[in-house]
């Protein structure tokens, strides 16, 4: 079983959000809780910053890992040119008004 925590924008339509999640037929179960923790605090890994753990997200990067990062963005010369991503939207834009 997995949980999942969503942020519903308007309060308005949390009740319709429940009504329809609970209506899945692979829902378990649909209820609202309530938290004594910050939201920062709950969406937060629970996991030490620690310099080994690489694989934690809340871990900030180092500035070594920043410049090494740029350096492969600057030299990279893969992607799309700019002309390429105009063709390609031109025949996606054809293709959708079919």
């Amino acid at each position: 079983m997995k949980t999942i925590l969503v942020d519903i924008g308007n309060a308005n339509n949390l009740q319709a959000f429940l009504n329809a999640v609970a209506n899945l037929d692979f829902i378990k179960s649909v209820k609202l809780a309530k938290s004594d923790e910050p939201e920062d605090e709950r969406l937060s890994v629970d996991e030490p910053e620690t310099a080994y753990n690489w694989t934690n997200p809340s871990r900030p990067a180092s500035e070594e890992e920043i410049e090494l990062l740029i350096d492969k963005m600057e030299n990279s010369s893969g992607g799309f040119s700019t002309e390429d991503v105009r063709l390609q939207m031109k025949q996606w834009a054809a293709q959708k008004s079919k």
